[in-house]
């Protein structure tokens, strides 16, 4: 009954995975079989069919098995329902756009938007024929005007979610009601991203033993941008540290006490289990820091470089 129920469960997703596909696609870019309202309800009962045929077999084996499923898809879809969201959609644009910037910072702002709009239509595991065509209808068209990300991202997001049913029983007021969810789901997205919090609004104090570590290493704190000392600023400040590592390094101190308390009254036992989760969490919290300043490091160095070539190019 296992093969069975593993056989139709399988059958079952990939039809409701592959009318779900189709059915996303706009009218005109759907299988012909999708335009009539028999074939579409047929394979609607056909997946469904397979399905609970599946966890019927399944049951037969124990009802654990179709719980854990269940339990299962049901966090996926949860997970799903909020990762599609508008807000996650245009945080995840607007971090690609972000990127960009600042990596490529002599870059046109056409050309970063373009790059910006392709990333993030190629996330969306569309063909390459589909990407190309969206990106030359935006930007090669006459009468193609868009100059920032907001105003790109509505009109991805038209081209994500294509509206074919104006018809006769359009219900305009629900539409409006959508855009106006969405263009709030931009803006949110955009000043989430492009937050003030993130910039820095006084030069940070590197500890003295980070200072001399620096210079060893050819390098001048005193020739650094503030976003580049405020970068290795969470190396010697837990408080500044991204709340991630944080999270490790406060429950490495706890682990810790846990192991001198155990030591204490000569349990060892306890002792060696507590020491080696304390080093273990102090370890995966430096390692995470690590890789948060190394990145803010290289970030702030770029844009600092950028700003020397605009200096020199302006003299």
């Amino acid at each position: 009954m296992i093969i069975i129920g593993i056989i139709l469960t399988v059958l079952g997703i990939v039809v409701l995975q592959w009318s779900a596909r189709a059915m996303s696609e706009p009218f005109y870019n759907r299988p012909l079989i999708f335009h009539k309202t028999v074939p579409v309800l047929i394979i609607n009962l056909l997946w469904i069919g397979l399905l609970v045929g599946g966890l019927y077999s399944f049951w037969q084996v124990s009802y654990k098995i179709v719980i854990f499923l269940v339990g299962g898809f049901a966090l996926l879809w949860v997970a799903n329902y909020f990762l599609s969201s508008h807000k996650n959609r245009a945080k995840k644009f607007f971090r690609i756009y972000k990127q960009l910037k600042i990596y490529r910072p002599q870059a046109e702002e056409k050309d970063i938007l373009r790059e910006t709009a392709r990333l993030y239509l190629q996330n969306l595991r569309w063909d390459q024929e589909k990407v190309e065509h969206t990106l030359k209808f935006i930007f090669d068209e006459k009468e193609s005007k868009v100059e920032n990300p907001k105003d790109l991202l509505n009109l991805i997001f038209i081209f994500e979610n294509p509206r074919d049913d104006f018809s006769a029983n359009f219900n305009f007021e629900k539409y409006r009601k959508e855009a106006n969810k969405k263009d709030a789901a931009i803006e949110w997205a955009y000043k989430k991203v492009f937050a003030e919090k993130n910039k820095v609004t006084e030069r940070p104090v590197l500890s003295k033993e980070t200072v001399e570590r620096m210079k060893l290493l050819g390098l001048d704190p005193g020739e650094m941008s503030d976003e580049q000392l405020a970068a290795l600023e969470g190396m010697d400040n837990v408080s500044k540290s991204n709340w991630l590592s944080k999270l490790f390094s406060y429950g490495s101190i706890i682990f810790g006490l846990g192991a001198v308390i155990s030591l204490l009254t000569l349990d060892f036992g306890p002792f060696v289990f507590s020491g080696v989760i304390s080093i273990l969490l102090m370890f995966i919290g430096f390692k995470i820091q690590s890789r948060v300043s190394n990145r803010k490091f290289y970030e702030a160095s770029i844009l600092k470089w950028a700003k020397d070539q605009e200096a020199k190019t302006n003299k």
